[in-house]
């Protein structure tokens, strides 16, 4: 990735380079906050510009193959700039630009570089897979949408295995393992007609069972939970029912 900095020399020619930089056209940055860009622009005023725009270089959004200016960070500087008048505007009047090639690689670099301010969810970057047309991200959004199971669930689901960070889904990797997962939804349903109770939680408890135990019995998870639903159908936490299956469900 080319890297390079940005001066200005001059508070016009500045504001020009500023006010020439695109939004992400996709999910990446936070909402603006007009209250936090008067904030900053206050600031400004007071103790001038503390640090550099945080550019990307690319062609990856344009149909026509040209490279343009986006906000990786910093579009609330920007319009705090905006704000200040040229006599009020000093500091450090320069962009960090980076020339990213790829839409794959930009995904990655926005969300470290946001890191600090605000964290991704795998909401955050299932929006963003999907923006570049992604199938099985879009699989899984379709999914999501259709069961109102928590993303974090359905991907752990489809993919076999404890999220611990989702790195694969993160880095646009993820393919979901389908005759699994359904198999897992299917397993999930019969185990609320037989007395589970149905949410997030126990939803979550229960894929983890069946990850750590591939060879678990269902008609036996089924009997138990149907044998002790009044303690399987109260709305508990993640952890008590994962305790619940360990205790009624993993013995016999």
């Amino acid at each position: 990735m080319k890297c390079q900095t940005v001066t200005f020399d001059s508070k016009t020619k500045f504001k020009n380079y500023v006010s020439s930089i695109n939004i992400m056209p996709t999910m990446y940055n936070r909402p603006v906050s007009q209250s936090h860009v008067k904030t900053m622009a206050d600031s400004i005023k007071k103790i001038g510009i503390q640090r550099g725009l945080n550019v990307i270089v690319t062609s990856a959004f344009s149909k026509d193959g040209v490279q343009r200016k986006y906000f990786a960070d910093g579009q609330h500087l920007a319009l705090a700039i905006a704000l200040v008048d040229n006599k009020d505007l000093f500091g450090h009047l320069l962009g960090f630009e980076n020339h990213v090639d790829n839409i794959e690689d930009i995904i990655p670099y926005v969300s470290q570089m946001n890191s600090t301010a605000k964290n991704w969810t795998l909401t955050d970057y299932l929006n963003s897979w999907c923006t570049t047309g992604l199938e099985s991200y879009e699989y899984i959004r379709d999914l999501q949408r259709e069961t109102g199971y928590s993303l974090n669930g359905l991907v752990e689901a489809f993919s076999n295995t404890r999220g611990f960070g989702n790195t694969t889904f993160k880095q646009g990797k993820f393919k979901p393992n389908k005759s699994v997962g359904n198999k897992t939804l299917s397993d999930y349903k019969g185990a609320c007609e037989m007395g589970l109770n149905k949410g997030n939680s126990s939803f979550l408890a229960f894929v983890r069972i069946k990850t750590d135990f591939s060879k678990i019995d269902m008609a036996h998870v089924f009997n138990q939970i149907q044998r002790t639903k009044h303690l399987f159908g109260a709305k508990f936490n993640r952890e008590y029912y994962l305790g619940l299956f360990r205790s009624y469900c993993l013995k016999k």
